[in-house]
């Protein structure tokens, strides 16, 4: 993967999502890893599933299970969804426009969860919630020994329809691994960035994108 690869090369984009991307001015890797986040938001601390409230950030650990893909019946946009369930309960977990993240895992793993709560008062549910492997000796303290040490902080992009956070985040982390940043020119000399004591280019897009 190289900086001025366009992104259609190394991602699977549907129509919407290139449209998107396009009114984002969103062309090649380069532009990809120059379109930065807006804010960061933090995680939430870790709590059980009955304790979730709606209109928070939060933290869950638990097994994914009840994996689809679907269309809303509403706005007819993909969809994936699960379940993800503790010793307390079990949330339901949707994907808009990324009905492949639902792919990734399989029924009887367990997860780590981060994100907002949505939903109504006794229907909340995450929203496009960053989800990965998990395991269960990372659990720590529940609600009231959970400090704000123990939450995560997630960039937030300027999104367009069909392009959210959670896609830039894992198309982010996709890119990182490939070692593209290895390939970037920095336009700072070296003496410059040690007399300074400067993050090299390499350092300061890692640490924007995953703070």
């Amino acid at each position: 993967m190289l900086p001025e690869d366009p992104i259609a090369k190394h991602f699977r984009l549907t129509p919407l999502q290139i449209r998107g991307l396009k009114k984002l001015s969103i062309e090649t890797v380069r532009d990809l890893l120059y379109h930065f986040p807006a804010r960061y938001d933090q995680g939430g601390v870790e709590m059980p599933i009955t304790g979730l409230i709606a209109g928070t950030p939060a933290t869950i650990f638990g097994t994914i299970s009840k994996l689809e893909t679907r269309r809303s019946w509403k706005r007819k946009i993909p969809v994936g969804e699960a379940v993800i369930t503790d010793a307390t309960g079990s949330i339901k977990v949707m994907w808009f426009h990324q009905p492949y993240l639902a792919k990734k895992f399989t029924n009887g793993v367990y997860v780590k969860a981060v994100g907002i709560v949505s939903g109504k008062s006794g229907k909340p549910y995450l929203a496009n919630p960053e989800v990965t492997v998990a395991d269960p000796a990372e659990i720590g303290m529940f609600v009231k020994e959970a400090t704000v040490q123990n939450a995560s902080l997630f960039a937030v992009y300027p999104e367009s329809r069909g392009i959210t956070s959670l896609w830039f985040r894992h198309a982010i982390e996709r890119m990182f691994e490939t070692g593209v940043l290895d390939s970037l020119s920095d336009p700072i000399p070296v003496d410059i960035i040690r007399r300074y004591n400067l993050p090299d280019l390499k350092g300061a897009l890692l640490y924007i994108h995953k703070p």
